[in-house]
């Protein structure tokens, strides 16, 4: 599965964005894209991914979630807090 991270690099304690990159692609995921500003997460739509993956906290997933809404990719949610 192709996935686009959307990533919130102040959550997770610490974790690098390797850590979680790899975490992704050990569960047998390709991490397409990473995306750091929320504008652009309507537009993974158009970019051939199968999911978007927020990687964060609440406010990350509600942010997620928001820009989705109503669109065909899903998201999957990676809690770090």
């Amino acid at each position: 599965m192709n996935t686009c991270l959307f990533w919130n690099q102040n959550a997770g304690e610490g974790l690098t964005l390797d850590e979680v990159t790899t975490w992704i692609r050990q569960a047998g995921h390709v991490v397409d894209r990473v995306i750091r500003d929320p504008a652009e997460l309507p537009h993974t739509s158009h970019a051939g991914v199968d999911a978007v993956v927020a990687a964060g906290g609440d406010r990350t997933v509600a942010i997620a979630a928001k820009a989705l809404a109503g669109g065909e990719v899903p998201l999957a949610v990676l809690a770090l807090g």
